[in-house]
């Protein structure tokens, strides 16, 4: 593989900031990366938590309605979009 300026000065940059790991990647690798596993795992991790919520209110005798309205636009939802 022909090493271009561009890699170098990343390379060294990476020396620099002393990065115990750096690896060749391209865009489409990132790509998939990010929508298939990073994505898929903040998301799944954001259902788990809306579920909790949902069963938690229904459990203290909150109508199911009720229950996934409050745990899909309440204080958790907030905490995210900010």
């Amino acid at each position: 593989m022909k090493v271009g300026k561009a890699t170098k000065i990343l390379l060294g940059q990476g020396i620099n900031i002393e990065l115990l790991f750096v690896y060749e990647t391209s865009i489409r690798s990132e790509y998939g990366s990010d929508i298939y596993g990073e994505g898929g795992i903040l998301l799944g991790a954001v259902h788990g938590i809306v579920e909790v919520l949902i069963r938690r209110y229904i459990w203290q005798g909150i109508a199911p309605e009720d229950a996934f309205s409050e745990s899909t636009t309440g204080n958790f939802v907030k905490v995210i979009y900010i």
